[in-house]
């Protein structure tokens, strides 16, 4: 890769962080069964920090009745928060492609009050 493309790449990179970050979706990467990236609305959304979230399988996340049905592209999930309470989102989640290999991106917007 020469200058020009690593220059096009990181400023690709600072635009999805910023806009993930100030996002009030939940938004994560996993990459080889753990979580790569949270950010801040997936911490308040989950309960966990940051700094929890980066490195948990992602599964654990999901509410003991969801684990093991396969994830279509987007559906509505329950989540099981930290502090155990369930939380309903409309989850999406496509494959992308994340230093340098496969990895999923999801988000989630919170539909509790709805359900």
């Amino acid at each position: 890769m020469n200058s020009a493309e690593e220059t096009i790449l990181r400023q690709s990179e600072a635009k999805f962080r910023a806009l993930a970050e100030a996002s009030p979706a939940a938004i994560f990467i996993a990459q080889h069964g753990s979580i790569s990236y949270a950010n801040p609305a997936l911490a308040a959304l989950t309960e966990y920090t940051r700094g929890e979230l980066i490195g948990l399988d992602p599964i654990r996340l999901l509410h003991p009745s969801e684990r093991g049905r396969e994830l279509d592209p987007r559906r509505e999930v329950r989540l099981h928060t930290r502090s155990g309470h369930e939380r309903w989102i409309d989850l999406a989640v496509a494959p992308i492609v994340y230093d340098g290999g496969a990895a999923v991106v999801g988000t989630g917007i919170d539909i509790t009050d709805r359900k």
